[in-house]
């Protein structure tokens, strides 16, 4: 039992080292499950493992530059950036496939947020419409650390703030 424990200790430190990883690299284009290998010293068999209570590492590495995509849209700092370039930035080599991705993890397109966060002047990341048992288990693994605060203290875990509570249009219930 003891040796099973420290296992999933090590487990644990090596995710939050591999999301760690993830987080200062969410820009680069050659982010993948090899240079996260290569960066964390471990197998690509070893990092699916690490990765698959959580859904996968490719599904992290997409959620998260959603994520970033999304802060930046929302952002009033970015308004003059062509949401193409966002998504460039993060990744996506196509506007379309990013915008598909958008809009199935928040219900609304990129330029829909863009222009209800001028009128709401939000830029919370609402939640993707998982179910209440997935998105505790992301915030108590730690994966909803907001993108300033994870970047000052990762370890801090703020859970998200509902989509409709954000968002609210004039007349329109949620």
């Amino acid at each position: 039992a003891g040796r099973a424990a420290a296992a999933r200790l090590s487990g644990v430190h090596a995710l939050q080292i591999a999301r760690r990883i993830i987080e200062a690299n969410i820009d680069k284009p050659g982010l993948g499950t090899d240079f996260i290998c290569r960066q964390l010293g471990v197998s690509r068999a070893k990092l699916y493992r690490l990765f698959e209570p959580i859904g996968g590492v490719s599904q992290f590495i997409q959620q998260r530059r959603l994520r970033r995509a999304y802060q930046d849209i929302a952002d009033p700092r970015c308004a003059q950036e062509r949401i193409s370039a966002i998504a460039a930035r993060y990744g996506f080599s196509s506007v379309s496939v990013f915008s598909r991705a958008f809009r199935q993890a928040y219900g609304v397109s990129p330029s829909e947020l863009r222009a209800d966060s001028r009128q709401v002047g939000q830029t919370d990341v609402p939640d993707s419409g998982e179910s209440p048992f997935e998105l505790m288990k992301r915030w108590l693994l730690g994966m909803e650390a907001n993108c300033c605060s994870a970047l000052r203290n990762p370890d801090q875990l703020t859970p998200p703030a509902p989509f409709h509570a954000l968002h609210a249009r004039p007349g329109v219930q949620g």
